[in-house]
This record gives structure tokens, C-alpha cells and sequence, in this order.
């Protein structure tokens, strides 16, 4: 049972990797703070997904920071989101 949890979570952790990856990085005309604000946000949500598979995180200094550096990249997105090409 644990492991099919376990193996589940894996497969959804890197799906929203993917999709985090993919599809929602800047544009070669993006500025410098939509790069630096991705960059942040997706460090920190490697470093706690890849820590969060043995450890509770959000709890610690590097939690709270991922949370706070996806919250920056959240709020300087545009209100309406591009279309696939």
C-alpha cells in the first residue's frame, strides 16, 4: 500500500515538474525578473519536492523560502496566460 502511495507521488511530482518546466517558462523577450523569479521558484520547488520525499520541509528555512520565491513568480505572472503556439 505504502508503495503504490509512494510511487503515485513520484509520478505526480514529476508531472508538475514537467508542466512547471515546459510549458509555464519565460519567453526569450521576458525580462530578467521573470527569469530570476522562475529560476527561484522552481529551484525551491526541486529542493523541496526532491527533500520532501524523506522530510517534512515546509517547516524549515528552505520551505519557507520556496513557498515565498513561488509566491514572487506567482504574483508577476501576467493576468492572462498565453496561447499555445
Amino acid at each position: 500500500m505504502a508503495s503504490r502511495i509512494a510511487s503515485r507521488a513520484r509520478v505526480a511530482t514529476a508531472a508538475m515538474l514537467r508542466r512547471f518546466t515546459v510549458r509555464c517558462r519565460p519567453g526569450e523577450r521576458d525580462g530578467d525578473l521573470d527569469w530570476l523569479l522562475w529560476g527561484g521558484a522552481l529551484s525551491g520547488l526541486v529542493i523541496t519536492a526532491s527533500a520532501g520525499l524523506v522530510n517534512t520541509t515546509l517547516d524549515h528555512e528552505y520551505g519557507i523560502l520556496a513557498t515565498l520565491l513561488l509566491g514572487l513568480w506567482l504574483t508577476n505572472l501576467p493576468k492572462h496566460p498565453r496561447r499555445a503556439s
